[in-house]
């Protein structure tokens, strides 16, 4: 198959910066789903910095503004074809990693630093010495295959028993209601049929992850399972008090036993994300 034209945007060196709507088209499902879907993931790092990082409320919403700023830059500004977000699956392992291993918010963060500059350092060498591909393909498969499941099974038993009381115990039919809903509109084979006959559901699945968050929403108050206090107003985020909580150059950079103790996690990461480059080649050839 060959690729098709390549769409039109302002280079600069390797990369394409891309207007919206002068260089790329609006596609409502996936703004629809973009607005709702990434607001909700990425508001959900909120209640995590301030329980376990020491941030207010506020200067966890200025995190989540710049975190959310960085993710869509990378669609804008270097013309890249994925779609940013999370590494899912290496979450609950860097949480424990970091929360686990340190006890007060300044060596977290400083934790926090060592493990994203060793990723990012380890992305790009092997990306541009081209050795991600021999090094994913020199691992065996077993031993990928139980990286990526136990990953899986370490999320699941973060979500489902270590903090059930916080979570699955105080909202079980909202929350099994929308994971049911996620499921077989993202792996039902006879769902996937449906999606080709009717356009109704073809247009219901292309929101990807929403309806199952839009069910959540409207049936957890029905049943009382959640509460929503909705205070009007506008929020300027205290960026300069969050930046001097978070940023090495305020905090310090963390230690080379940090950085020594984070190589592991992000050999692990990397091998979790090379599979997401392959499935996203994938997709893209695809369409």
């Amino acid at each position: 198959m060959e690729d098709g034209p390549e769409l039109p945007g302002w280079r600069w060196g390797p990369f394409t910066f891309r207007v919206p709507f002068y260089h790329t088209r609006l596609c409502w499902s996936e703004f629809l789903q973009g607005l709702f879907v990434s607001a909700a993931t990425g508001l959900a790092l909120i209640p995590v910095m301030t329980a376990f990082f020491g941030l207010s409320f506020e200067e966890a919403v200025a995190l989540s503004m710049i975190h959310a700023s960085l993710i869509a830059s990378a669609v804008i500004v270097f013309g890249e074809p994925y779609a940013g977000g999370w590494i899912t699956p290496a979450l609950p392992l860097i949480l424990a990693f970091v929360i686990g291993g340190y006890e007060d918010p300044v060596s977290r963060f400083q934790a926090m630093t060592a493990l994203s500059l060793v990723f990012a350092s380890l992305v790009l060498f092997l990306g541009i010495t081209g050795l991600g591909r021999r090094f994913v393909i020199w691992l065996p498969d077993t031993l990928k295959a139980g990286i990526i499941l136990g990953a899986s099974i370490a999320a699941l038993k973060r979500v489902f028993v270590d903090d059930a009381e916080r979570f699955l115990l105080e909202q079980p039919i909202a929350t099994g209601l929308a994971c049911a809903i996620c499921l077989i509109f993202t792996f039902s084979i006879p769902m996937q049929k449906l999606k080709e006959r009717s356009r109704f559901f073809f247009m219901l699945g292309a929101l990807g992850l929403l309806p199952g968050f839009l069910a959540a929403a409207i049936v957890g108050p029905l049943v009382g399972e959640v509460n929503f206090d909705i205070q009007w107003g506008i929020l300027v985020p205290p960026l300069g008090e969050a930046l001097a909580k978070v940023s090495p150059l305020a905090i310090g950079w963390p230690s080379q036993e940090m950085i020594l103790q984070s190589i592991p996690l992000a050999l692990i990461a990397y091998i979790i994300l090379f599979g997401d480059l392959v499935t996203g080649n994938e997709v893209l050839r695809d369409g």
